[in-house]
Formats: structure tokens, C-alpha cells, sequence
């Protein structure tokens, strides 16, 4: 399987809507501090991104304020994006990212992720969406984002990848079968 890094762009400058310039900082990003918001009802993003290819994912640890399940698309291997919807409230919708391992594979859990905004922002325009910009840390609306200077963030793949489907069919297999040995033995 050709596993390869994953670089992730996150603005380092941006513009508030009042005038302010300010630094994202890289403590920061852990938790990704932008945010894509619109002014649709969540289930009309859902449905565009369901269009765009996403699909719903159970697999997941729901986040507070978090509007149903989540979407995930694959990316290469082993890489997926991960969208979460939330209602923010006042009546827009917010969409958030991150690229991580994928779900299908136990490195799932604890492999590396990065919160992304240039890809979900492409993404809803792709779904004739109109994002706009919100900063988590101020809780204002972004007029702009600064290029060059970005943050460059590379995801490396973990060395081995375990996918576990087949560990699961081949345990409940087992099982069957002990418990049928026990019986006869019985």
C-alpha cells in the first residue's frame, strides 16, 4: 500500500472583521481555532456534503454541540477527512475539519490528526455553498486570511496499519467455534 505523509496548511495571520490582525499560535492549532460557518440549515450542508462524495460515520466521539453524526471522505491512503456540524446558536451552521488516519484502520485511535479549514472551505464552495470565516478563539467573523507565512503541518503515517474488520470477523469466528467445541464436549 503506498502510504505517504500528509501536509496540512492552517493560516498563521488573519483579518477580523473589525480591522484586528492576529496571529493564530501554533498551541493553537491543536484544537483549530477556524471554523467554516454558514447561514443553511444543517441538513442542507449535510445533504451537500453527502453529494460531495462524504459519507456518515457512527465511529466516532461525538463533540459537544455536535449536530448529528459525523462525515468522513477518504483521501490516500491511509488519510480521510473527518467534517463535524454544529449549530452555533444563532441560527448558522458551523462545519469543522480534520484529517486523520482513517477509521477503518486500529491506528485510528491514536495515529495523527490536524484540524484543516482551506480544504473544508473548497469543499462547501465545491457543494455551491457560500462559507464564511469564524475565529473559535475571539468568536468574530474573519475578513481575510494572510498568505504566505502559513503553518505547515506533516502528518506522517504510522509505520504499520491494521485494519480491523477482518481481526473482528476472525474473533467472532473463533468464538463460534469455541463455543460450539464446548458443546460437543459438553
Amino acid at each position: 500500500m503506498g502510504k505517504r505523509a500528509f501536509i496540512v496548511r492552517y493560516p498563521r495571520f488573519i483579518k477580523l472583521r473589525g480591522g484586528d490582525l492576529r496571529e493564530i499560535r501554533e498551541e493553537e492549532l491543536r484544537r483549530g481555532p477556524l471554523a467554516a460557518l454558514l447561514l443553511e440549515e444543517p441538513d442542507r450542508v449535510r445533504s451537500a456534503l453527502l453529494r460531495l462524495g462524504f459519507k456518515k460515520t457512527r465511529l466516532e466521539v461525538k463533540k459537544r454541540g455536535q449536530s448529528g453524526c459525523g462525515l468522513v471522505r477518504e483521501l490516500h491512503p491511509p488519510w480521510e477527512l473527518h467534517l463535524r456540524i454544529f449549530r452555533d446558536g444563532l441560527g448558522a451552521t458551523i462545519v469543522k475539519g480534520e484529517v486523520e488516519v482513517s477509521r477503518r484502520y486500529l491506528e485510528h485511535l491514536w495515529g495523527g490528526r490536524a484540524p484543516v479549514i482551506y480544504e473544508v472551505l473548497d469543499i462547501l464552495r465545491g457543494g455551491e455553498l457560500k462559507p464564511l470565516i469564524r475565529d473559535d478563539t475571539s468568536g468574530e467573523m474573519v475578513e481575510g486570511i494572510f498568505a504566505g507565512g502559513d503553518y505547515e503541518l506533516k502528518l506522517l503515517p504510522p509505520r504499520s496499519l491494521i485494519c480491523w474488520k477482518p481481526l473482528l470477523v476472525a474473533g467472532v469466528g473463533l468464538g463460534i467455534f469455541l463455543g460450539a467445541f464446548r458443546r460437543n464436549r459438553g
